[in-house]
């Protein structure tokens, strides 16, 4: 039997597992996917303990990643293909239940000569500014469009892009700041960027997404536990 699960929040990467004696599914043979963001999968290599841990726990037990974007994510779990996918909150799908794992703060980041070190910046610093922005069809990107909105605050946004990890590094190979949540930061500071909190603070929930009508084995209980305690480490 083999079946995948993902590792952490709007793409998805999916951990694979082969486990033919487990016990900790249903015994009919099957192939399953799980989504999770593309961010944590670049922003982070020292975190690869963790899933190091959980594999360690599981003898037997395959893992590999693999990177999804959100409606791709959402379609595999409604259709059943994939176990479990840890995403940003999005917009509620009928067949798919969300359960929260954390929340992370949007934040500012860019190259020190455009953005001063400071525990953080008031949004409204940003009009008239521009900025690398997220895809607006994105769930971040819908979230920092509809809070910019409320303030009738205006940016310019000379550049877009879907996957996070991008968003950093055009930061960091230009002199023009984006806006992504602190977890996909991560890597930004090893990069010699500075990261600034916006205030008023702005967060995403970061979701494991299982198919309401689907089964949850042990394994994923215990992966959504593992996905908890690492969030609570970031930062």
């Amino acid at each position: 039997m083999s079946s995948r699960i993902p590792s952490n929040p709007h793409v998805g990467r999916l951990f694979q597992h082969n486990r033919p004696n487990s016990g900790l599914e249903n015994s009919r043979c099957a192939t399953r996917s799980t989504p999770a963001p593309v961010f944590l999968s670049r922003a982070r290599p020292s975190r690869a303990h963790d899933s190091d841990r959980q594999h360690g726990d599981l003898p037997g037990v395959k893992l590999s990643i693999r990177s999804d974007y959100s409606a791709t994510a959402v379609a595999n779990i409604a259709l059943m293909e994939a176990d479990i996918g840890v995403l940003y909150h999005s917009v509620s799908h009928p067949a798919i239940k969300e359960i929260e794992l954390a929340s992370s703060r949007l934040v500012c980041v860019g190259h020190p000569d455009v953005l001063d070190e400071a525990p953080f910046m008031e949004i409204s610093e940003l009009e008239g500014r521009e900025i690398i922005g997220p895809d607006p069809a994105d769930p971040l990107g819908r979230l920092l469009a509809k809070r910019l909105e409320e303030l009738s605050i205006t940016v310019r946004t000379s550049v877009t892009a879907q996957s996070y990890h991008s968003l950093v590094a055009l930061a960091a190979r230009s002199k023009v700041v984006t806006i992504v949540d602190e977890i996909a930061a991560l890597s930004a500071r090893a990069q010699g960027l500075n990261v600034v909190l916006l205030a008023p603070e702005i967060a995403i929930p970061v979701v494991a997404s299982v198919a309401i009508n689907g089964e949850r084995s042990a394994l994923v209980e215990q992966f959504m536990q593992v996905c908890r305690t690492t969030f609570r480490t970031f930062g």
